[in-house]
């Protein structure tokens, strides 16, 4: 079996870190590093510096049956991962949305999850009704991920909404709560979670200032995405790459990756 070996050995499952040592490598195995956000929660994060979330669980058990690999998950900034894709310094990269033509020095050899944009806003903005993006926002605020793009923001800036990029959901979403923004687009069970942390912790009352799915945007998918521009570096790349998308096809037809997905979101 391929072997895995976490940044600072972590897995969250449901919210729970689970560490220790997992199947140390071998001297034949060849070591990996794989590269996730952050600060993507549910799906991408980290909790005290472990790799965590709903991907990174996924993964792990994709690259735990792939044979001859010794993987090594760390955790990075977005901007900062998507820039070592691009320069060709870093091997795979999770989870981006297939963008070929704004990330060209990227591959995307097989979707993972089903994912989505929303916008969510205030109660009081939506007025009780869905908004469309972005013909409702004309001259509003929004607020976005740093790093990410977001569907039709050439037509949202004709009409003179104001783009602001912050660096973790968690800014986002507290500007929200102030005032700040008018709306943040992201994936909609990413906002929600990251909104019941902020709840739990009382930073945010539903009673006080209500925010409401204003409306869906689109459906995307999360894929593991691998740099394209290293030249060679990484010789082991098609055998890996076609390993993983077989897994990966298995474990969506077993309903693993659903499973998993269910147990964090419901």
């Amino acid at each position: 079996m391929g072997k895995i070996r976490f940044f600072l050995f972590g897995i969250a499952i449901c919210g729970v870190i689970i560490t220790g040592t997992m199947f140390p490598a071998t001297a034949s195995a060849q070591d990996v590093v794989i590269y996730c956000d952050n600060n993507y929660a549910p799906y991408s994060y980290a909790e005290s510096g472990k790799a965590a979330g709903i991907y990174t669980e996924i993964f792990a058990k994709a690259f735990a049956r792939m044979n001859g690999y010794a993987v090594t998950i760390k955790p990075v900034p977005w901007k900062r991962g998507v820039k070592l894709m691009e320069d060709g310094k870093g091997f795979a990269l999770y989870p981006p949305y297939y963008r070929p033509k704004a990330r060209p020095f990227m591959d995307y050899p097989v979707p993972v999850l089903d994912e989505g944009y929303s916008v969510l806003t205030s109660k009081a903005f939506a007025g009780g009704g869905s908004k469309t993006w972005p013909d409702d926002f004309a001259g509003k605020k929004i607020g976005i991920n740093a790093g990410f793009s977001i569907p039709d923001v050439d037509k949202a800036k004709a009409l003179g909404v104001k783009i602001e990029e912050a660096a973790t959901s968690r800014s986002n979403l507290l500007k929200l709560v102030s005032g700040r923004l008018d709306g943040y687009i992201s994936d909609k069970n990413a906002m929600l979670w990251e909104l019941k942390q902020l709840r739990d912790k009382g930073e945010y009352d539903p009673a006080t200032q209500e925010l409401v799915i204003a409306g869906d945007i689109s459906r995307e998918q999360g894929y593991l995405g691998f740099t394209n521009q290293d030249k060679g570096a990484f010789s082991f790349k098609a055998d890996f790459v076609k390993q993983f998308v077989a897994v990966i096809n298995e474990m969506k037809a077993g309903g693993e990756i659903q499973a998993v997905l269910d147990a964090y979101i419901k």
